[in-house]
């Protein structure tokens, strides 16, 4: 089962759900992310917010220290700036800097054999977003596993909020839960424009097998 507060594109998932054998439930209500309400969840997916109280925070924190499954889109990561222990959970780094307006990106796989990304092309352009930078990059923490980073070429991203390089990874797990964190948001097309809904599938089916 997953539980996805504030789905723009629950439809989508459920259907996914419907064809991987699994159940699909969608509230935009996060006192429902309490231990009772999770007892039964395998995998949890943020889209277009975080836990904002202590209540919903630690029933998270105890929900993967005790082996739940997580996949984090996009404005999801914001948790780093107020919450320590997702800090932690992220891989270390804090959001520093975006580019604005929305923009496509070239985006490249950094281990193509990883299971996340069979299917996914070595290089793509992925559509408009507003791609994060993170200080540190959590490609410093020997837990964290890269699976995606913005290309060099792409420099200078953005018009009114520009990113000017360095290391950018788009898509991350940390290795010490079984979890995923992928920066894409604003739209549907950031879930449905090929290859992302291939990588989308692929994250659930590794979550719910580990």
């Amino acid at each position: 089962m997953t539980h996805s507060p504030r789905p723009p594109n629950d439809h989508a998932f459920g259907a996914g759900a419907q064809a991987g054998g699994y159940a699909f439930a969608a509230t935009s209500d996060w006192d429902a992310l309490n231990e009772a309400n999770l007892r039964d969840v395998r995998v949890v997916i943020w889209l277009n917010d975080m836990p904002h109280t202590v209540a919903q925070r630690l029933a998270f924190e105890r929900y993967m220290g005790s082996g739940g499954g997580w996949l984090g889109f996009h404005v999801s990561g914001f948790g780093t700036n107020a919450w320590p222990w997702f800090t932690e959970f992220m891989g270390g780094g804090r959001f520093s800097a975006s580019n604005w307006p929305s923009m496509p990106a070239r985006v490249n796989v950094d281990d193509p054999a990883h299971p996340i990304l069979a299917g996914v092309p070595a290089t793509f352009v992925a559509p408009i977003n507003e791609w994060y930078s993170w200080t540190p990059s959590p490609r410093a923490n020997s837990d964290v596993k890269v699976l995606l980073t913005l290309d060099g070429s792409n420099f200078p991203l953005g018009v009114k909020n520009t990113l000017n390089g360095g290391d950018i990874p788009v898509a991350w797990i940390n290795t010490r839960y079984r979890m995923v964190y992928v920066n894409y948001g604003h739209g549907d097309r950031i879930y449905s424009a090929p290859p992302l809904p291939t990588m989308i599938d692929n994250i659930l089916r590794w979550l719910l097998s580990r």
